[in-house]
């Protein structure tokens, strides 16, 4: 949300992404994919928001922002109040309008390089990035060191930051 001071932000002033449903990793899994749809800020739109679809599943880690992609975890409870555990999933989202980012963010197969594989495909062959993968248990706040991401146990690679450029910019002369 882009706050501005404006205290009667609702839905309708933020684009909605939705999921776009069939999708699967190369293994077959469902993933999640965002919609990808712009946002206005120029033209009244302060944002964007999407809602987290399984019963009971809420956001429960800060969100991190690293190189124009928002990393979050989410956790699905179990639906037996006398039980333990759940699930979550791992969200990469593009942070200017909150959906699916352009480019692969996360190694999702795991085999140490982010490319074509890691994109999911829908039933027409469709590929796009995948904006959220399924871990079992709770998922603290990923944590990062380089381009490796570590949520719980499960290190993951992820995009790279783009080295700043070096060498001269500009230049003044200084006179005297």
């Amino acid at each position: 949300v882009w706050d501005r001071g404006n205290n009667n932000l609702t839905n309708s002033n933020l684009v909605e992404q939705t999921y776009e449903n069939g999708y699967v990793d190369e293994n077959g899994d469902p993933v999640r994919v965002l919609s990808r749809d712009p946002v206005n800020y120029v033209g009244g739109e302060f944002g964007w928001f999407f809602e987290l679809p399984d019963n009971g599943e809420r956001s429960v880690t800060n969100p991190v922002v690293r190189g124009g992609i928002v990393f979050f975890n989410s956790f699905v409870p179990v639906d037996d109040p006398c039980s333990v555990g759940g699930f979550g999933f791992r969200f990469a989202v593009d942070i200017i309008n909150g959906g699916t980012p352009d480019e692969v963010a996360i190694d999702t197969n795991n085999d140490g390089v982010i490319d074509e594989k890691d994109k999911a495909t829908n039933a027409t062959g469709t590929a796009a990035s995948i904006t959220a993968i399924r871990q079992e248990g709770f998922l603290p706040e990923p944590v990062f060191i380089e381009d490796i991401a570590y949520t719980a146990e499960t290190p993951s690679k992820v995009q790279g930051l783009k080295e700043p450029p070096t060498g001269r910019f500009s230049w003044q002369e200084l006179l005297q």
